[in-house]
């Protein structure tokens, strides 16, 4: 005996609608519809790709703009020195190191949240570093010398880069060791103790903004390795 199958009309349109609510469940499930995260953007791996970096950002770009729109989590350690040219401004500003790069030839930017000075040192493999600043806000295009140009004037031996054993690479270029850029006591301010300046900051300043957008994502520590300090 022959069985059959009968589809009444009804029957059909349910049958039709139950395949559709089925794909698009499917679809769900996939997540093709689901909300993805934002994407970052590469890090900056030199001086010229910083200033790619700060130039491919809207103007005006504050120094806070900047930190924020970097991939995050950021890699820091910071220190309460005040000998450098840029010295901390504690107990609320830590002089704070971002580092990127880390696996390569790491790019080193130091900031003083409440401050304007962004300075970049770029490191070689034979433990040397390149040293530029800009200074915020950034209004137009920069040039590629432009963070040469914003050196700040070397006053005193107790508060200059290494100068006196610095190779001048010309065009405002010079190129010292990297232990006589980093503070000996670098980490001595923990990520810790960031996090709570972070949290604890909620004004509108630049100090407390920069904060907040060191902190876009949870920071983590960086050790520097020995022969760098």
């Amino acid at each position: 005996m022959k069985s059959h199958f009968y589809v009444t009309g009804t029957s059909f349109v349910l049958l039709i609608s139950a395949i559709f609510i089925a794909c698009g469940d499917d679809k769900k499930n996939n997540g093709s519809d689901s909300p993805k995260e934002a994407v970052e953007p590469a890090e900056p791996k030199s001086i010229a790709e910083t200033v790619t970096f700060i130039n491919s950002l809207p103007k005006p770009l504050s120094l806070a703009d900047f930190v924020k729109a970097l991939p995050q989590p950021l890699n820091v350690a910071a220190t309460d020195s005040t000998s450098s040219l840029q010295p901390a401004n504690m107990p609320g500003s830590p002089r704070i190191f971002i580092v990127t790069n880390k696996t390569g030839r790491p790019v080193i930017l130091s900031i003083v949240p409440g401050k304007n000075d962004l300075e970049i040192g770029e490191v070689d493999f034979d433990g040397n570093i390149v040293v530029a600043n800009i200074t915020f806000p950034v209004t137009a295009t920069l040039s590629d010398k432009a963070p040469y140009q914003a050196m700040p004037s070397c006053t005193g031996s107790s508060s200059c880069h290494d100068f006196v054993s610095s190779v001048d690479l010309g065009g405002g270029v010079f190129k010292s060791t990297v232990s006589s850029n980093i503070p000996s006591d670098i980490g001595n301010i923990s990520v810790s103790t960031l996090t709570d300046l972070n949290t604890n900051c909620k004004d509108s300043t630049d100090r407390c903004k920069t904060l907040n957008a060191l902190f876009r994502k949870p920071a983590m520590q960086y050790w520097f390795p020995s022969t760098f300090k």
